[in-house]
């Protein structure tokens, strides 16, 4: 084994270790389940009690992660856990819990998820060593995986969380390779497509990310020493996630009588309007009224309207006798009506979400979970993420002098950017319509963050260092000349 490989070796056996020995505590305790786990959970059962996915009526989500619970749970016996097939009573869920078969199902899919987690922190050290060629840039990227408590309390979490992180740094690495690739292009390219598919019918805020790989391709296919025709595949993986979402759109109007990757969507469009809900048209006054009664009570217990939709959807059921998906498409027309007519007010919300993106937050964490070792709490300092932040927004300008100057391998930077994009496209999506825990959303993406400043301060560090010696080699010359005039 060459030294270079052995290095790599050591290095991710060590961050592996870490993960467990940070991590152990967390994994050994109760699954955490969620009002929003049965809708994952009971859709994976229909499946597996040979009753087809169900209908979106009841609340379930896009297929990606209830299809990787099945494919936990098909081996065992879920007897204990079939009980709750109906995503609209979440409290199932913790009642069956208590039996032990349906806990074992629930521990599988967590051990399901430390593997994925496992495998993320390898694939952000491949991401970073093949954008810095540096073991210890790759090492230092991954180390903000297992270091990260969050990272493990999303890993025993019934929620998508985890597999979309694992998903998303697969796509990203998977976009470097098909740039790099002299062979197996196509493949290469369909299994991002394929992989983008998956994330996008993973977690909403992904459903338009795959042209973020496919103009970094593009740009690549174009740019020396490249420029190779790029565009068959290219659009490959454009159209594999295009017809998978299609699909799954369509199925979900023959089922449900509703175009859409997710019948929650008009409800999500609504915390983009709640702020203003005031304004609602006319026709939507009855809607309005349900919601405005409980938002006071919302905004009183927890600073703002997210999550108000959630608790007075029955009554609005009950008030227009209609259908979960029924709703949704009114919501959804209600919206929309408001963004147009209100922009400023839907900016506004759009901006208080942006704003809550880059701040940190465990999200709805029980904060009274365990921790291995003190020394990792500085993670979680506020003050060490708003650093981060801080570092990451200099970063744009930091590569941008870099780029100016001449001194930075434009390959490296090329990819750095790419880590930025991704970044940005999550903040800019879930801001423009998810308003809530948006935090939450920044998960998927830290990795990257944290990897553009890395790879980025490397960087610099290297152009400081090339022209501290540039300097000294020229003062040593001037040295050498004025010697020999001298003589």
């Amino acid at each position: 084994m060459k030294r270079e490989h052995r290095i790599h070796v050591v290095l991710l056996a060590v961050l592996l270790l870490l993960n467990v020995a940070v991590k152990m505590t967390l994994w050994i305790q109760t699954p955490q389940t969620f009002p929003d786990s049965l809708g994952y959970v009971a859709p994976a059962l229909r499946l597996l009690d040979g009753l087809g996915y169900g209908s979106q009526e009841n609340g379930f989500r896009t297929p990606t992660y209830p299809l990787f619970i099945a494919a936990i749970v098909a081996p065992f016996s879920h007897d204990d856990l079939s009980s709750c097939r109906e995503a609209r009573i979440p409290a199932c869920l913790g009642e069956a819990q208590k039996e032990p078969g349906a806990e074992a199902n629930l521990r599988a899919i967590v051990a399901a998820q430390i593997v994925l987690g496992l495998l993320t922190i390898a694939l952000v050290y491949g991401f970073a060593w093949q954008v810095a060629r540096n073991a210890w840039v790759a090492a230092l990227s991954a180390l903000t995986y297992p270091i990260d408590l969050s990272t493990g309390y999303w890993e025993i979490s019934i929620l998508t969380d985890t597999l979309t992180t694992f998903l998303l740094m697969l796509a990203v690495v998977l976009t470097l390779l098909a740039a790099k690739a002299t062979r197996h292009r196509l493949a290469l390219h369909i299994a991002l497509g394929v992989v983008l598919a998956a994330l996008a019918l993973a977690h909403s805020v992904y459903l338009l990310y795959a042209i973020i790989p496919v103009a970094f391709l593009w740009l690549k296919g174009h740019s020396p020493p490249f420029g190779r025709p790029t565009r068959p595949p290219s659009a490959l993986v454009l159209l594999i996630p295009a017809f998978f979402i299609v699909a799954w759109s369509a199925r979900n109007y023959i089922a449900d009588g509703y175009f859409t990757p997710s019948t929650i969507s008009g409800y999500n469009l609504t915390q983009m309007v709640g702020a203003f809900m005031e304004q609602a048209p006319a026709e939507y006054r009855d809607l309005a009224e349900i919601y405005l009664g409980f938002r006071v009570e919302r905004i009183a217990a927890r600073g703002s309207h997210s999550g108000t939709i959630f608790f007075v959807y029955r009554d609005m059921l009950a008030e227009r006798e209609t259908t979960w998906a029924g709703l949704s498409q009114m919501l959804t027309a209600m919206s929309l009506q408001m963004i147009r007519e209100h922009p400023l007010g839907y900016l506004r919300v759009a901006w208080d979400s942006f704003q809550q993106f880059w701040k940190f937050g465990l999200g709805r964490q029980n904060y009274q979970l365990p921790i291995s070792f003190d020394w990792v709490k500085w993670f979680l300092d506020t003050r060490v993420h708003q650093a981060w932040m801080a570092l990451f927004f200099l970063t744009p300008i930091a590569l941008a002098f870099l780029q100016l100057a001449r001194r930075a391998d434009t390959s490296a930077t090329v990819w750095i950017w790419f880590a930025i994009a991704t970044v940005f496209y999550a903040a800019l999506f879930s801001s423009a319509f998810n308003f809530g825990d948006n935090e939450r959303y920044r998960t998927h993406v830290a990795r990257l963050q944290y990897t553009a400043v890395i790879a980025t301060m490397w960087l610099l560090a290297k152009q400081f260092i090339r022209e501290s010696h540039e300097s000294r080699e020229l003062e040593k010359n001037l040295a050498e000349i004025c010697v020999i005039r001298g003589k």
